[in-house]
């Protein structure tokens, strides 16, 4: 008889658990609003910083983490307090050499972002999308930027489907000096 008294007082806590539970269950929706964002913070915006992980050129295509890469870049948010930061975890040549081409393209992005307020921030989504995009800007600058883009994404995929950087885009920058025979993906330095 006494476990029937306790059978009883444990489905009576049971059921009334679960009612006092499902009345302080209360989800709460937050959207924020960006275009309020300055004006309220101003100039007190803190310091953001973004690590963007990737390990394998072959899985993960260098062109689309680049892409993300510039679209990060590209926030609408000032630039002194914003920091992009690339983990590459394979330690690949591959996706240095993709970021050393999104260095160069990043110069003429980052501004036709700014100044035309383009949304989606990716060069990969904008392009891809584009209906429409064209009567933003001049029909000229639109197909220049496009062509950048284009090019270089060419250029680094043609560089992941031979595995390799030609010699000629190796001088060019010291850092690809970092590279050596000891190298793999499994054993390397860090390099920053």
């Amino acid at each position: 008889a006494a476990w029937l008294g306790m059978l009883a007082a444990e489905l009576w806590y049971a059921a009334y658990w679960v009612v006092t539970q499902s009345v302080r269950w209360s989800p709460v929706r937050r959207r924020p609003f960006i275009d309020r964002l300055a004006a309220r913070y101003g100039e007190r915006l803190p310091c953001v910083d973004i690590f963007v992980c990737t390990a394998d050129p072959h899985s993960e295509p260098p062109s689309l983490v680049i892409s993300t890469v510039l679209s990060l870049m590209a926030y609408n948010y000032p630039a002194e307090k914003i920091s992009v930061y690339l983990s590459d975890d394979g330690g690949s040549v591959l996706t240095f050499y993709a970021l050393w081409e999104a260095s160069l393209f990043a110069k003429h992005w980052i501004p036709f972002c700014k100044r035309y307020n383009i949304e989606p921030r990716s060069p990969a989504a904008y392009f891809s999308e584009s209906d429409g995009h064209q009567d933003l800007c001049s029909p000229k600058e639109w197909s220049l930027i496009r062509e950048m883009y284009e090019d270089m994404t060419e250029r680094i995929d043609t560089a992941v489907l031979s595995g390799k950087i030609s010699e000629e885009v190796k001088a060019n920058h010291k850092g690809f000096h970092e590279w050596d025979q000891e190298n793999t993906s499994k054993n390397h330095q860090p390099i920053v």
